[in-house]
């Protein structure tokens, strides 16, 4: 009832503002949350051409949700053009890279996951929650072994662990190594319910 209700004033506060990028974006996630795709896309789309939705990192959200929308509809092209139009939008972020590199990890496209999450990777800083800095790594790690380059794989989990000491996620992969790369189980590490709850470094 509560989420129903959230949605309706959204939906309100759209219809009295249609030109108000916050009201349209806001309403774009909360199609989102409530699983209406097709509504989603639609929404935030509009939210993109409206002259006022200018923020570049805000945009950047928003082209990785609507590749989240395009997933979730299993239309996998669309899904990979608002990919890699988000990588281009903020290219000093690392979170589009890193969601881009997992959707690709899905498909095996292993030398795209360790393009993007190497770039990823070239990116973080201290100030990263402990995911958001296991992930990349995690994603390129798992594409340098599925490569073939079993040894790059181990020696940038210990790079990772030696730059971020106290980041449990990390030291436990390589802990692990190789089994963390080599078992299914390490799929948790790049496997989620999309952009808001995987990686966002700002």
């Amino acid at each position: 009832m509560e989420e129903n209700s959230t949605l309706d004033l959204r939906e309100q506060e759209v219809r009295k503002h249609p030109d108000n990028a916050h009201a349209m974006l806001a309403l774009g996630k909360e199609y989102l949350s409530a699983e209406r795709y097709d509504d989603a896309a639609r929404t935030l789309r509009r939210y993109l051409a409206l002259p006022t939705a200018l923020w570049k990192e805000e945009r950047c959200k928003c082209m990785q949700q609507l590749a989240e929308c395009y997933t979730r509809l299993g239309n996998r092209t669309e899904a990979e053009r608002w990919h890699l139009r988000s990588c281009a939008e903020a290219p000093q972020n690392p979170s589009p890279w890193t969601n881009a590199a997992r959707f690709y990890a899905e498909t095996e496209a292993w030398e795209m996951v360790a393009a993007l999450s190497a770039r990823a990777v070239s990116m973080l800083g201290q100030t990263e929650k402990e995911q958001d800095i296991s992930l990349p790594y995690a994603l390129l790690s798992l594409a340098f072994y599925s490569t073939g380059r079993k040894g790059d794989a181990e020696a940038i989990l210990g790079k990772a662990c030696a730059l971020f000491p106290q980041n449990i996620q990390l030291q436990e992969s390589l802990r692990r190594f190789p089994h963390f790369v080599s078992n299914p189980e390490c799929q948790i590490y790049w496997q989620s319910d999309g952009p808001d709850t995987v990686v966002q470094t700002r």
